[in-house]
């Protein structure tokens, strides 16, 4: 009895810790999308300068989640959207709207990826 007790117990914690997982990951994959998309508005405008310092600021969120990100998630997608952020900064940096817009959509839909990839739902979990 005690067995089982101990085995549901861990369960139940693990499940906890996988659903607060899927939820941090929803929100950081929500923050950075909207500073991705603002951003774009930025560059749409040709505010250069607001532009950069949002761009920098979305590879310096990216960053400080880094280790998280990495030992809970794979790797090659981690990367793909690191360097499509980065991408963006560059176009950013290098004033060229349509570039920012691109990579700006790219980096959207990778992020939106992520969070549907990592989300607690029946089709992945089988």
């Amino acid at each position: 009895m005690r067995r089982a007790l101990v085995s549901a117990a861990l369960l139940l914690a693990l499940a906890a810790a996988v659903l607060a997982g899927s939820a941090a990951l929803d929100r950081l994959t929500g923050q950075l999308t909207a500073e991705v998309e603002r951003t774009a508005v930025l560059a749409l405008t040709e505010d250069w300068p607001a532009a950069r310092e949002a761009a920098d600021g979305i590879l310096r969120s990216w960053d400080r989640q880094a280790f998280l990100l990495h030992t809970t998630l794979r790797h090659g997608d981690l990367r793909e959207i690191e360097l499509t952020l980065e991408r963006l900064r560059t176009y950013a940096g290098q004033m060229d709207a349509g570039q920012c817009a691109v990579a700006a959509a790219e980096a959207a839909a990778l992020l939106d990826q992520l969070a549907q990839s990592e989300r607690l739902t029946l089709e992945n979990i089988l």
